[in-house]
């Protein structure tokens, strides 16, 4: 991913909506026919917030949904058309120094 955050600040939360650049590399294998492998590229978009738990602690939850674009795989019984996405839920405890 290659993505950016903008948010507002609310108390001790920061509530941020997140975009970007999303690079998967996905392989299909059919028995017997072999493996096609390509780079998909899409968008990557989502929301989260990050709370401040005292001075030097926070706290993360996240939402990310990935669309890739379509790729043609291809194999000597015929091609294989593939459209991807991806959805991510994370958290994250950070300390800050």
């Amino acid at each position: 991913h290659i993505r950016g955050r903008l948010g507002m600040v609310y108390g001790d939360a920061l509530f941020f909506g997140a975009a970007g650049l999303a690079l998967a590399d996905f392989d299909i294998e059919v028995p017997g026919q072999g493996v096609d492998s390509h780079l998909h590229m899409g968008l990557t978009v989502g929301a989260g917030v990050d709370y401040m738990i005292d001075p030097n602690w926070v706290i993360r939850g996240e939402y990310l949904v990935d669309v890739y674009g379509k790729e043609n795989y291809g194999f000597p019984g015929g091609n294989i058309k593939m459209d991807a996405y991806t959805v991510t839920v994370r958290g994250a405890i950070m300390y800050k120094f």
